[in-house]
């Protein structure tokens, strides 16, 4: 379910929010099942009944301000576009159809993530976005932002600072695909003050490679 204010800026935070349903309403939200998306707020409610009750009261009072239920809806902050079309063109994710190498030492490498939706916040959607980009060693997601923090190891060069995600539409317009752009924010470990150990600047396949290798 989406929470949307009235406003064009926010007028509370996801604790006013909770407590305000909670108040109002007698429905209890945990913290960590409300997400900042789009304009307003993303609700996982804990059951049907009250997700159909907010729906049938349909808005709450916060701070002199409005927020209106609505149900959630997949197409949410996406953009349709033909499936011929995206045929046609030049492909979204440029990185993805093109395979340079580079020289550039691999290393450890943090990678913000925000833009995702909340219907494809998954590891396996992580591991299919970076697949031959890089090697995902440990994943965080920061369920109030819907937002991850991830940690590869890769090549710095060989990563976009912005990519899209696409979803086919409902089946009677599976022609159409809805397309959500998401933002990659990049640290180095040199730019956290750290440095990536020496052995660990040859690539990964070259580390699996040298696992296997039998002594003389």
């Amino acid at each position: 379910m989406v929470a949307a204010p009235d406003t064009a800026s926010l007028p509370c935070n996801a604790y006013e929010l909770r407590d305000a349903i909670y108040q109002h309403h007698g429905i209890t939200i945990a913290l960590e099942s409300i997400s900042y998306y789009g304009p307003g707020f993303f609700l996982r409610l804990p059951t049907p009944a009250a997700k159909t009750h907010l729906l049938t009261n349909c808005f709450i009072s916060i701070n002199n301000n409005n927020f209106v239920f609505m149900p959630w809806k997949p197409q949410n902050g996406a953009t349709s576009v033909p499936l011929q079309d995206l045929l046609r063109s030049n492909p979204l994710n440029l990185h993805l159809a093109k395979d340079t190498p580079t020289n550039e030492p691999y290393e450890r490498l943090i990678i913000y993530i925000s833009g995702m939706p909340p219907h494809l916040c998954s590891n396996s959607v992580l591991y299919r976005l970076f697949d031959r980009l890089c090697t995902i060693n440990e994943i965080n997601f920061i369920s109030a932002t819907l937002q991850y923090e991830i940690t590869v190891h890769g090549q710095l060069s060989a990563l976009p600072l912005q990519a899209h995600i696409g979803l086919r539409n409902a089946p009677a317009t599976n022609d159409i695909i809805d397309i959500w752009p998401l933002k990659y924010e990049i640290l180095t470990e040199q730019m956290q003050g750290r440095d990536t150990p020496p052995e660990e600047h040859i690539s990964y396949s070259r580390r699996l490679s040298a696992r296997y290798v039998r002594p003389p």
